[in-house]
């Protein structure tokens, strides 16, 4: 990962599309500061970048500064409202890890089709939010349709172990 992110900064070190990315990439592996280090660079460029706005939200989640979090997600959401079907996932996930259930849960709605894998987390927002039997419903569902191997269980740690 490390030298294509290298060889891709080189190629186009002042590109807020490819910094943004490489700031999404370095994060979802774990590697903070450096996720850190190009979301700030490609904020510095182009602070009204969508793509930017929305990784930012996602990059401060995960690395535990709710405020920013959320300040990047409501500037993305004045230019993508998820209204008009944009992914919902970051809001979801920045809803989430600042423990406004209800709202990562609403980030969800309108979507007619929620991936298998998302379903774990979703199911997830609605046991915090208290919505017990939605949880299990949804719990249910990825158990009877996950891929051999696959356990509820080793999902939900994965994505916990994305967060620094």
């Amino acid at each position: 990962m490390h030298r294509c992110s290298k060889r891709a900064n080189a190629i186009a070190p002042n590109d807020t599309f490819v910094l943004t990315y490489l700031a999404a990439a370095h994060c979802n592996i774990g590697d903070y500061a450096v996720a850190r280090h190009y979301i700030e660079k490609s904020i510095r460029l182009n602070p009204n970048h969508r793509f930017t706005l929305n990784i930012a939200a996602m990059v401060y989640a995960w690395l535990g500064e709710t405020e920013a979090s959320l300040a990047w997600l409501d500037r993305y959401m004045e230019t993508a409202p998820l209204s008009l079907g944009v992914d919902f996932e970051v809001a979801f996930e920045v809803y989430y890890l600042a423990e406004r259930y209800e709202d990562a849960i609403a980030a969800t709605a309108g979507y007619a089709e929620i991936s298998l894998n998302a379903s774990v987390d979703i199911a997830a927002a609605y046991a915090q939010a208290g919505h017990l039997k939605k949880a299990a419903e949804l719990r249910r569902s990825f158990e009877a349709n996950k891929p051999m191997g696959h356990s509820f269980e080793a999902h939900a740690e994965a994505i916990l172990r994305l967060c620094a």
